[in-house]
């Protein structure tokens, strides 16, 4: 196995051993990971879909192997539309249902590799 795929392994054991054990203060987050051997550009774009309001609109830069958390970004529950782009590959769209209550999938996790994975995270 090589270092990155140890590396992902042990990240993603980790992250599922500790999401039921997270205080309501972190619930409602996206974090979104760079599995590539280069630096990515993202954009990412959440939307409450009751309203229609923007929670998240932003261009960022994630390192080699490296991550960008976003912590209690809403300020009700409820479903969101999640869109991510990286150049040079096709975007991915989820809907969400963020939820404060640390027993529900609170979290989200986008990863990307070869291709974008948008998915919830277990309470």
């Amino acid at each position: 196995m090589t270092r990155r795929g140890w590396l992902r392994t042990i990240g993603v054991c980790s992250a599922a051993g500790i999401t039921g054990c997270l205080s309501q203060d972190e619930a409602r987050s996206i974090t979104v990971y760079n599995y590539r051997d280069e630096t990515v550009t993202v954009e990412m774009r959440v939307v409450d879909v009751g309203s229609g309001d923007g929670a998240v609109d932003t261009e960022f830069s994630i390192a080699p192997d490296g991550q960008n958390v976003f912590g209690d970004i809403f300020d009700r529950d409820g479903e969101k539309k999640v869109t991510v782009s990286v150049p040079g590959v096709e975007s991915e769209e989820k809907t969400w249902r963020a939820s404060s209550d640390p027993k529900t999938s609170g979290q989200l996790g986008i990863t990307i590799s070869e291709n974008i994975e948008i998915r919830e995270g277990s309470g």
